[in-house]
């Protein structure tokens, strides 16, 4: 079974804006065929008409459910429902989203 959750500790100002900020690290190894997403407040925070947010829950919803996809398909897919989402109200803040995952021993690299 698949298998999604949030690392909550891991939370953190924005890289580069502000000199001299000092940031923690964190570290954790990815299973085989694990996947790992990071992303920007702008996903979570994006607006719809009505003023409601996107959602941390709604991430790991559309995350559950994607969790099959390649990363690349992971995140086609949180951009779609983002859009869809946000329908005709403008985006109002970056919407960044980097993925990775760990191949299985047993993956012939091409």
């Amino acid at each position: 079974m698949v298998k999604v959750e949030e690392i909550d500790e891991i939370s953190g100002p924005a890289v580069g804006p502000i000199p001299g900020i000092e940031y923690s690290q964190y570290s954790f190894e990815l299973g085989e065929y694990d996947m790992m997403l990071l992303y920007t407040d702008g996903v979570s925070e994006a607006q719809n008409e009505q003023g409601g947010f996107f959602g941390v829950e709604r991430i790991l919803e559309i995350s559950n459910k994607s969790a099959k996809l390649t990363p690349q398909g992971l995140i086609k897919a949180l951009n779609d429902e983002v859009s869809d989402y946000r329908g005709y109200y403008a985006q109002s803040d970056d919407i960044t989203m980097v993925a990775c995952s760990r191949f299985g021993s047993h993956h012939k690299q091409r």
